[in-house]
């Protein structure tokens, strides 16, 4: 018996073995291929990486582009936590019209693990928002550039708007998508649209899951996770899992294992530092010295475009305008690249041609 025994937990071992090495064999392929794909081959174009000091603290910032004359967009990510860094080939349409550049904000990537896997506990929004001011000035200094173009996605949009209102001179334009407003209220109207849709569609199941637990705010995880669900399983157009997300970052090219780990671990400390409840965009400032444009999803359920909408009317600004894509989500920066993308060449490049 004990040799039986023995004999399976060596079999076990050898297939365990077998297919860690299948998967990281898959992986190293994929990773060959991604970096293809971020081949850049144009004479004048520009592929760096590299930490820069921000504020005492080394910091990862990545650009990119086709062409180093092209404009600046400094993309600012979610989150908290949520590094766009790893996603660089869902992003290369970018790159022909733009020089992209992606900043790792504490608490995220590679400098969460640069840092130790650490977030000061006193870290604030603002902070966050200082730091990108020095990661705009390092950008413009580097490429020669008097002005850049940010955008800010969901968290980001946040913190971007706070990086404008401050040092307007930077900035030739904010482009902001996934606009978080407010938690709350936009759960509720996320939870009449899905319950309403539900009911159209004579889905039952999520009728019965939905009915029960009732308009948000929820004091219980397992109603937000109910939310979250059927806003998932109801909404039309591309929109990544949490499943795809984790695939595109298994996969991603100049990402090793440790950075996968620090970036899943630095999205946790994120959370668990950032209150996010508390946040409501409406609380701050509301005149901008910067053309403000929203590029909103239709079916984002997370940050309804109807908060966009009405955060949007209530600011004052050189230029203010709402882009509505049908049939895009929350990430429709990564998911609806082309719509996106068409939409932000068509409303800021032409600002990026005139003189400040």
């Amino acid at each position: 018996m004990l040799r039986f025994f023995g004999r399976s937990l060596l079999a076990l071992a050898i297939l365990t073995a077998l297919v860690l090495a299948a998967v990281l064999s898959y992986r190293a392929w994929r990773q060959y291929v991604g970096e293809i794909e971020l081949a850049i081959t144009t004479p004048n174009g520009i592929d760096e990486a590299m930490f820069i000091q921000v504020r005492g603290v080394d910091e990862w910032i990545t650009i990119r582009g086709g062409d180093r004359s092209n404009p600046v967009l400094l993309m600012v990510h979610g989150g908290p936590g949520t590094a766009l860094s790893p996603l660089a080939t869902s992003l290369l349409d970018y790159e022909k019209d733009w020089t992209v550049v992606q900043w790792d904000q504490p608490g995220a990537g590679k400098t969460f693990r640069r840092a130790g896997g650490t977030i000061p506990a006193s870290t604030t929004i603002a902070d966050i928002a200082a730091d990108g001011i020095a990661v705009a000035e390092f950008v413009a200094d580097h490429l020669d550039k008097s002005r850049i173009v940010l955008l800010g996605l969901s968290w980001g949009s946040v913190v971007g708007l706070d990086m404008v209102r401050v040092r307007p001179d930077l900035f030739t334009a904010y482009v902001g998508t996934g606009l978080f407003v407010h938690r709350d209220e936009g759960r509720v109207i996320a939870y009449e649209r899905v319950l309403a849709r539900a009911r159209t569609q004579n889905n039952a199941e999520a009728v019965a899951a939905l009915e029960p637990i009732g308009p948000p705010p929820y004091s219980r995880t397992i109603d937000v996770r109910t939310l979250n669900e059927w806003t998932a399983a109801l909404a039309t157009g591309p929109t990544g899992s949490a499943v795809d997300r984790l695939g595109q970052l298994l996969f991603a090219p100049r990402q090793s294992l440790a950075d996968v780990s620090s970036h899943l671990r630095g999205y946790l400390a994120s959370d668990a530092q950032f209150d996010l409840g508390a946040m409501d965009l409406r609380r701050s400032g509301k005149e901008f010295a910067v053309p403000i444009v929203i590029i909103q999803g239709a079916e984002d359920y997370g940050t309804p475009v109807e908060l966009a909408r009405s955060y949007l009317n209530s600011i004052a600004a050189p230029k203010t305008e709402l882009i509505v894509l049908e049939d895009a989500g929350h990430t429709a920066l990564v998911d609806n690249a082309g719509a996106f993308l068409a939409a932000l060449n068509a409303s800021i490049l032409p600002l990026t041609r005139t003189p400040p």
